[in-house]
């Protein structure tokens, strides 16, 4: 089985790390640099291991046994909105793979996770962003509406951001100074005026 390894705090003078599973401290199942092990690691071990001992091997030689707990199969859909550039980590629900996403400052993303984890998707701070349960995945397709994004003239254009008809992910767009656009936009996940004097109308429904 696969499990997720992380130390949230590490001394100056630990690592790097190797990990044993409780059935045998002889074999090692993985290995981590200190950098790794504070952002988290994927790790194989085998199926029946109740804890994993993470040792240092450097001039540090101290170990910490952490207990395994099994994962919920409960799966959610998750907006995550990240403030900063960031890695979103979490457990996708189609590969049951623990997945670490580098996102940029303002992306926006939309997954399908397991409540797991602690006890939900992460960023790797709380700060670096928000991140909301949007319901069970996959509960029927969103509506999607016509949408004009216009930069008013004279404000020296506009930078919007949004989700297009059944993407995942958002996406920015920079209008010129009263410059106009029409996209097909998701109804339910809001258009951003991220920067700039501008404004939008929305109109019939459309697909893509």
């Amino acid at each position: 089985m696969t499990i997720f390894v992380q130390l949230t705090t590490v001394g100056t003078n630990a690592g790097p790390f190797t990990i044993f599973s409780n059935l045998n401290y002889s074999l090692p199942v993985g290995t981590a640099t200190s950098g790794a092990i504070s952002t988290g690691i994927s790790v194989t071990v085998p199926d029946g291991t109740t804890s994993v001992r993470v040792v240092s091997t450097g001039a540090c030689t101290n170990f910490i046994d952490i207990p395994v707990t099994v994962a919920p199969s409960a799966c959610s859909t998750y907006y995550a909105d990240a403030s900063i550039k960031t890695d979103l980590t979490y457990r996708d629900c189609d590969t049951g793979e623990i997945v670490v996403e580098n996102l940029s400052a303002g992306a926006a993303r939309l997954i399908c996770a397991y409540n797991d984890l602690g006890s939900a998707p992460f960023f790797t701070n709380v700060r670096d962003g928000l991140i909301e349960e949007r319901g069970a995945c996959g509960s029927g397709r969103p509506g999607c509406t016509q949408t004009t994004l216009f930069a008013t003239a004279g404000g020296g254009g506009a930078t919007f951001r949004f989700f297009e008809c059944e993407a995942n992910q958002s996406t920015t767009v920079t209008l010129a100074d009263g410059a106009i656009a029409n996209y097909c936009v998701r109804n339910d996940l809001d258009v951003q005026l991220v920067s700039g004097v501008g404004n939008f109308t929305q109109g019939s429904a459309c697909t893509v």
